[in-house]
């Protein structure tokens, strides 16, 4: 099986989110997505809980991406390096294919990942957001393999942004599904 490896802090999910995972499953890539929401690392503030997280996350995919074609993964969530995570899935799953789904942004400083040669050794998914220049970046590393997704109208879309003007939901509805946002809105605020 191929199965792609979606990291990210999801603080919130949004619409981009959903539209990366819809894109790929439906451009047949891979046939299963394991979603990871990440802990707080890199000096990124989480607001939103793991438990949180994972519930806007199962929220926003419900109805709009096959419930068979992705996994929220919990345990491997918690590692800090990526690397560790595709470590052990091929422990756990030694006949699939991992592919690492990021987006373009990361690929520029992709050499500063701990144990970024190791990562190498698998297929890349890179969307791209903002960057034509790109797939120039992408041979220079020489993953194994490698796709580069262009989707539209997901470059303006933040997770930032939402929680940002989570009071005013007409400035964030093409961003985020009501539902979410009902969710999310009560978390961030408590209630």
């Amino acid at each position: 099986m191929r199965i792609g490896i979606y990291c990210g802090s999801f603080d919130p999910i949004h619409n981009g989110h959903v539209k990366i995972i819809k894109t790929i499953l439906k451009e047949n890539i891979v046939d299963k997505i394991f979603i990871m929401p990440t802990d707080d690392y890199w000096n990124k503030k989480i607001n939103l809980s793991f438990e949180e997280r994972k519930k806007a996350i199962s929220i926003s995919l419900k109805r709009r991406v096959n419930k068979n074609k992705y996994i929220i993964e919990e345990e491997l969530s918690k590692y800090q390096y990526t690397y560790l995570i595709f470590r052990d899935l091929k422990k756990i799953y030694p006949k699939d294919e991992f592919y690492l789904i990021m987006g373009g942004d990361n690929v520029l400083n992709f050499d500063k990942w701990k144990n970024y040669k190791e990562l190498l050794e698998n297929p890349f998914i890179v969307i791209n957001r903002k960057n034509d220049d790109l797939e120039k970046s992408i041979k220079k590393l020489n993953p194994k393999k490698y796709y580069l997704l262009e989707i539209e109208g997901i470059s303006d879309i933040s997770s930032t942004f939402i929680r940002d003007n989570i009071d005013d939901y007409s400035k964030i509805k093409k961003m985020i599904n009501e539902e979410t946002y009902k969710y999310v809105y009560r978390k961030l605020k408590h209630e």
